[in-house]
């Protein structure tokens, strides 16, 4: 396997785990992606609140790519995910944030690692992706209507 940034870097993740001959510390990694959710009340933890789904999302999916993911907090997670979805099925950033085509996208995509797609309406979900501004809005809130459909289009 390459690196992602193999373009730039040229290293290159072997089968047996190491990276270009140094080893691939499982354990270091996956102390560094836990210790972000632990730092709670810190002014990085706090300035970076808007990001928390996605964060979810990348630290989870690195978890499990790596086989490392503890399943002890799933409810918790899931809890938590939940918490920040709106009536109109949009989910924000974190808990009272506006929702936003892309936390929501990111929350789908925690919730169905977690195995909990089921606790969602996802039709409700799905009306947002597809009709996510009123249908009042003038011609600039059509455009970014069309962006974001054309995103969506994308996505699927």
């Amino acid at each position: 396997l390459r690196c992602l940034t193999a373009e730039r870097c040229g290293c290159r993740l072997y089968a047996d785990g190491t990276m270009d001959g140094a080893p691939f510390v499982r354990e270091k990694h996956r102390e560094f992606i836990l210790k972000q959710d632990a730092e709670k009340g810190t002014f990085e933890y706090e300035m970076s609140e808007f990001l928390r789904i996605s964060g979810m999302y990348w630290g989870i999916s690195a978890l499990e790519i790596m086989q490392n993911r503890d399943n002890d907090r799933d409810k918790e997670l899931i809890d938590f995910v939940l918490s920040c979805q709106h009536e109109d099925g949009s989910f924000g950033g974190s808990v009272d944030h506006d929702g936003h085509l892309l936390y929501t996208l990111s929350a789908v995509q925690v919730l169905a690692i977690l195995d909990a797609l089921d606790r969602i309406d996802a039709d409700r979900v799905a009306h947002y992706i597809l009709f996510p501004l009123p249908s009042s809005c003038k011609e600039a809130c059509q455009h970014l209507y069309r962006l974001q459909v054309s995103f969506v289009g994308v996505i699927l």
